[in-house]
């Protein structure tokens, strides 16, 4: 949890010293009001977008699986799924939710006929019960896109960045 702490405030330091350089101009524009305070948009800029956040949460999927298909171990074109949908922040950044599959099970997934089935064998696979992310899809409230993505970055490295290419 220490190292996850040191990376959000190392985010926020950086916001912070862009914040206090002697010029009033940077690549964002003024960043201060005729005050001298931190004008609502610069400081809006510094918040991730929630597709960069997502876009993290894919790849941290994607590289805890080892970049293969959780339900049948192929590589390819590999799609991240949301287990239970991502009815909010909380759900839908929470790694748990998250499985690797390919795209015909992908397409399983969302049909109608099959999608019970596969979201009873992604759960096992995953090796989470059903009760605890709908119970983490009840919690409401804000949610810090900066602490998010800390923790996703400090996942990513715990995993690997990058697929390990193998020899044929």
């Amino acid at each position: 949890m220490g190292r996850f702490k040191d990376i959000a405030i190392d985010m926020m330091n950086k916001a912070r010293e862009e914040m206090d350089k002697e010029s009033k101009m940077t690549p964002y524009g003024r960043i201060r009001n005729k005050r001298g305070r931190p004008k609502k948009s610069f400081l809006k800029s510094l918040q991730p977008s929630v597709s960069n956040v997502e876009s993290l949460w894919k790849k941290v999927v994607k590289a805890r699986a080892g970049w293969k298909s959780e339900l049948g171990g192929a590589g390819g074109y590999l799609h991240p799924h949301h287990i239970l949908g991502k009815p909010n922040y909380r759900l839908r950044f929470e790694l748990d939710n998250g499985i690797c599959i390919n795209g015909g099970q992908h397409m399983a997934a969302h049909n109608p006929f099959t999608a019970e089935e596969m979201k009873q064998r992604c759960l096992k696979v995953r090796g989470v019960s059903e009760e605890k992310l709908k119970l983490l899809g009840r919690i409401t409230g804000g949610a810090d896109l900066f602490l998010i993505k800390a923790y996703l970055q400090v996942e990513l490295e715990k995993y690997g960045d990058k697929p390990v290419r193998q020899e044929l």
